[in-house]
């Protein structure tokens, strides 16, 4: 369950010094991506771990992608990663591309429905060794999954609960409109360090979804207000890398 920091902590160290086991899994507000994970186990005992949480599935150049990060370290007499697929409104196609090495090429199986896909890697112990007899692991990179749902000419998907609703509608036979963008930035003594670092990532991120119809500049501001550019340029590639710089 999910607790107030200062409640979590006490409550994980009385059951330590009572010699029970316990666990807490602790994230901060700069580093919501990253987990941290304290476990305490009686000698002998048996542990399993589960994680779950909700993550936003972006649409990219027609089609869904989620990557998952396998990285063992070692050999692992049971290692399987399976992803669930369900969309009401119909899936048009599941692939898992392979990134994690040649020898891995026809182990990924897919079994899917109109509305559910299932998606399951599970090398065997030989298959997960680099060599014939070598102790180490060749698992280790990205599993990818990519995906798309059906998409008709209608009004899109609405959802209505508790008196609200939510109307998903992604158009696909329009024409992407040109784009005028001036780009805010805090600079300031608080944004330093951690945050800034991300800001900075997302900024480029951002500068390479642009297309070269649109037009942009930038502005960042601390104790005093800077410009990028004067004017709204072109997002031509020599003026985003120049823009990153």
């Amino acid at each position: 369950s999910v607790m107030e920091k200062t409640v979590a902590r006490n409550l994980y160290a009385q059951a330590r010094a009572r010699g029970k086991a316990a666990g807490i899994v602790r994230t901060n507000s700069q580093t919501m991506e990253t987990f941290r994970t304290e476990v305490h186990v009686p000698p002998g005992s048996k542990v399993e771990f589960e994680l779950h949480y909700q993550e936003m599935m972006q649409r990219k150049l027609g089609e869904y992608q989620h990557t998952l990060h396998i990285q063992p370290g070692r050999l692992v007499s049971l290692l399987q990663v399976d992803v669930y697929i369900f969309e009401p409104k119909g899936i048009k196609f599941v692939t898992a591309p392979n990134t994690l090495g040649e020898q891995f090429s026809d182990i990924t199986k897919i079994t899917h429905t109109k509305e559910k896909a299932h998606v399951v890697f599970k090398p065997t112990l030989q298959q997960q060794r680099k060599c014939a007899n070598c102790t180490e692991s060749a698992v280790d990179g990205v599993f990818t999954v990519k995906y798309d749902v059906e998409r008709e000419s209608n009004a899109g998907e609405l959802q209505v609960s508790d008196g609200h609703f939510v109307h998903f509608f992604a158009p696909s036979d329009l024409t992407p409109l040109s784009k005028n963008i001036v780009f805010v930035i805090d600079v300031s003594g608080s944004m330093w360090g951690l945050k800034m670092k991300q800001t900075v990532e997302a900024m480029k991120a951002i500068l390479e979804d642009l297309s070269m119809d649109d037009y942009f500049s930038i502005i960042d501001f601390n104790h005093n207000v800077r410009c990028w550019s004067e004017d709204l340029v072109q997002a031509s590639s020599i003026q985003v890398d120049e823009a990153k710089k």
